[in-house]
């Protein structure tokens, strides 16, 4: 997927960071300097302490590499327009009367980014790198996410092997569809 960006979007607009090199301080870093941020991780749950939900990155100096809801909270203002969150669970969190579903969605919403894409159930990775990979193929043509996304569930829904919602349907858009 990082190749697919990197040949379709303007050059100094891709960077990649994978492995060791995906710290919890690149991460922050990128929330604020860039303008559409994907995390592609695992993320753990916390439902009893929403604000404690997390992405899994690398540890560095002076990070954990648990990004929690309150350190992306902590940042002020997330400059990133869109934040796509391709990990399990990410869309889960509690519901709080009065404030909704608390979790890392209402984190990154509550912090600035206007758009955010991010799974409701535990996602299988090769058929989440497809649904990604097709996802920005028509975003980098225009699409808005919401229809980007669409296009890219119906795209795998068309394909036999992925066929069944699960590998297709987890991802939602939440915030501005653009």
């Amino acid at each position: 997927m990082a190749s697919l960006l990197a040949k379709n979007a303007p050059k100094a607009s891709v960077r990649t960071f994978v492995g060791s090199e995906a710290t919890e301080e690149v991460g922050l870093t990128a929330l604020q300097e860039s303008e559409w941020v994907h995390f592609a991780t695992h993320a753990v749950l916390e439902p009893q302490r929403p604000l404690y939900s997390h992405l899994l990155l690398t540890p560095d100096a002076g990070h954990d590499g648990a990004l929690r809801a309150y350190e992306v909270l902590d940042l002020g203002q997330v400059n990133a327009r869109m934040v796509v969150l391709s990990a399990c669970d990410t869309g889960l969190g509690k519901t709080l009367q009065g404030e909704g579903l608390l979790g890392l969605v209402w984190a990154f919403l509550a912090a600035g980014t206007e758009t955010l894409v991010v799974s409701q159930w535990q996602v299988n990775d090769l058929s989440t790198a497809k649904l990604m990979v097709v996802f920005y193929r028509h975003l980098l043509r225009g699409s808005s996410p919401a229809q980007a996304l669409q296009r890219a569930q119906q795209e795998l829904l068309a394909q036999r092997l992925f066929r069944h919602p699960y590998h297709w349907a987890g991802f939602t858009v939440w915030g501005k569809g653009w």
